[in-house]
């Protein structure tokens, strides 16, 4: 059933919608064993959130999207596993994330991010690096040779708060005397496994979802192209643009925000993101 409704997906006629709605409800009362399986039926309603023929289609989607966490978990530690890395929520993933964007994730989801120091081999250059955050007067106490070494220094930097690793890192480097490129450019060379549990709202790609008043259905239509040639190309070039406006700041704000999401969960990390700024986000009617 999951191999038909990927086909069906992209044909919007009646017909097609019939047999959305008719596999959407079998799916719903089905269990899905594989993560194989379970992943591609994931990709499927995504595709579906963002084309739906119509208002029923689309509920039928997003109420299939809210059970994937209790799918991923009903599938057991060993096959949850091999969806690590999707953005599936439930899933978890790892990536040595730069500076901005580990601090917005520290930030965003405090108690699903943290260090996997497991993953970590390069002791000798933390050791080094963590010299340029401290006063000189902490030089002494922090080194190998004699004093406290670098993993019981993170636990007299946390100062018996309910902090993670990872915080406690990165409030460091936030009060190292380092101009911004420098010290972005020593935590990314840490390259420091980050891992992530994509639990609750907003944090995977299956509840990336902003909320829209006028969500824009296909029903009747074509299928949404996915693939555009040069014509297509000049034809959009040529088109005037649409009035922009600056955004409110709250919608500028949730808009940042899902697009830093958008690129977390994809393990990639843009400078218009990780630095951007509220005024500078447009809107077009």
């Amino acid at each position: 059933m999951v191999d038909a409704l990927a086909a069906v997906a992209p044909r919007f006629a009646v017909s097609a919608r019939q047999e959305k709605l008719r596999l959407l409800d079998r799916l719903a009362e089905c269990e899905i064993h594989g993560p194989r399986s379970l992943g591609a039926f994931h990709e499927t309603l995504c595709f579906l959130q963002a084309y739906p023929d119509d208002a029923e289609v689309l509920t039928r989607v997003d109420r299939a999207l809210e059970q994937f966490p209790a799918r991923v978990k009903r599938l057991g530690v060993p096959a949850a596993r091999r969806l690590r890395d999707s953005g599936i929520a439930g899933t978890s993933l790892d990536y040595p994330f730069g500076y901005p964007m580990a601090r917005w994730l520290a930030r965003r989801f405090p108690r699903d991010v943290e260090i996997l120091w497991e993953q970590f081999t390069e002791e000798e250059r933390l050791q080094e690096s963590l010299v340029l955050l401290l006063n000189p007067t902490e030089h002494d106490a922090f080194s190998d040779e004699g004093g406290l070494g670098w993993r019981r220094w993170l636990e007299v930097a946390r100062a018996g708060r309910a902090l993670t690793d990872l915080q406690v890192l990165l409030e460091l480097f936030d009060r190292a005397n380092l101009d911004a490129a420098t010290r972005d450019w020593l935590f990314e060379s840490l390259a420091l496994p980050i891992g992530w549990r994509l639990h609750g709202a907003g944090a995977s790609r299956t509840f990336a979802k902003l909320p829209w008043p006028r969500p824009v259905f296909r029903g009747g239509g074509e299928a949404p192209s996915r693939r555009s040639g040069p014509r297509d190309f000049i034809r959009e070039v040529r088109r005037p643009l649409p009035s922009l406006r600056a955004a409110p700041r709250r919608l500028a704000e949730s808009l940042i925000e899902a697009a830093r999401l958008a690129m977390a969960v994809r393990f990639r990390e843009l400078f218009a993101f990780s630095y951007a700024n509220p005024g500078d986000v447009l809107v077009a009617d």
